[in-house]
């Protein structure tokens, strides 16, 4: 009911729900987005006329507590820069994942894994408690997916043992931890416009990278304007799938090397990527291996590549700023839709 009646005042107010996330509100025009959890919200307007007068109409059918540049949100740190630039990190969930398995006081390793790191099934070892493991990696996973692209691999790699670990698979879980605390202070930066390249995709992959299955993994990393917006990392299974076909002629062209006049509407199908390319509406540019920031997201790196990593995926240090209160009293000043 609740949901139903912030959307219709919402609408009221000019504002339209996103096709793609029930959760994103935006006006007309695109000059103001608003973020909604339950009854917290996060404006973002390009001025505060705009702003304020949303603010003014919400408050006639809502109590509205309304904060600028909040310093947390959903569990996000925000730290606001002076060139406009905005950090985001999770610093009080680490400080929380590490209270809750005794690792506050922890020597901190500047790698999220070590360097040959290759898990697999131990049939051998000392099975520990399963509902710990799940619940560090469940943490972990959190992490991985919304402010740390550069544990993911790591993580996915550990969350494959979460029915039977051993204490092998904890000791690797312990030294990801002991990373988060050495890189509390990181967080992910996103800055004003300074590229002009709207789009753009890093692929790696790494063949039959399971020693258990032989699957082979793919790590895609996206940016817009520079800052990163989504990685993801998967796992393909080496197999060939099946395609059943009934019609001998589709058949036939599917294995034939090559292709003949009465078959070039699937030419046309075959040469899409190509032609999109020389319309210029893509770009497939062949780059080194060190210039690849999806590495990160497929395999362990050194700690010299993982540093030269932080800044080209925007995780950047951030000194003096990061609150030191125990993470696991609620100290917060609640608000609800807050302003930035």
């Amino acid at each position: 009911m609740w949901q139903l009646k912030l959307v219709s005042i919402l609408e009221k107010c000019g504002m339209h729900k996103s096709r793609s996330d029930d959760s994103l509100f935006l006006n007309k025009d695109l000059s103001l987005i608003l973020h909604v959890h339950v009854d917290d919200g996060f404006f973002i307007g390009k001025e505060e006329l705009i702003l304020q007068d949303l603010l003014k109409k919400l408050s006639k059918e809502l109590t509205v507590k309304s904060k600028r540049q909040p310093t947390q949100h959903l569990g996000y740190m925000i730290t606001w820069h002076k060139d406009g630039s905005l950090g985001l990190s999770q610093s009080d969930l680490i400080r929380k994942l590490l209270y809750d398995n005794d690792m506050s006081d922890s020597k901190g390793v500047k790698t999220p894994c070590n360097g040959n790191f290759h898990m697999e099934i131990d049939n051998e070892g000392e099975v520990i408690a399963i509902t710990a493991y799940q619940r560090a990696i469940g943490s972990l996973n959190y992490l991985a997916q919304h402010t740390q692209p550069d544990t993911i691999f790591t993580v996915n790699q550990l969350s494959r043992y979460s029915i039977k670990p051993t204490i092998r698979h904890w000791t690797a879980i312990k030294h990801l931890m002991r990373y988060l605390e050495a890189t509390i202070n990181l967080s992910l930066t996103f800055s004003k416009c300074t590229n002009k390249t709207l789009l753009k995709g890093w692929v790696d992959a790494d063949y039959a990278n399971d020693r258990t299955d032989r699957k082979s993994i793919t790590g895609i990393l996206t940016s817009v304007y520079g800052n990163p917006i989504s990685w993801l990392k998967m796992g393909i299974e080496d197999s060939k799938p099946a395609l059943y076909n009934d019609n001998y002629g589709a058949t036939t062209i599917a294995k034939q090397a090559t292709l003949n006049p009465n078959t070039k509407h699937i030419e046309i199908r075959f040469q899409y990527l190509r032609d999109i390319v020389l319309k210029r509406q893509l770009t497939i540019v062949q780059v080194g291996t060190d210039d690849i920031l999806a590495d990160v997201l497929t395999k362990p790196l050194g700690v010299q590549k993982l540093t030269t990593v932080y800044p080209q995926i925007h995780l950047k240090e951030i000194r003096g700023v990061l609150r030191k209160e125990s993470p696991f009293e609620d100290n917060y000043e609640k608000s609800s839709l807050e302003e930035g």
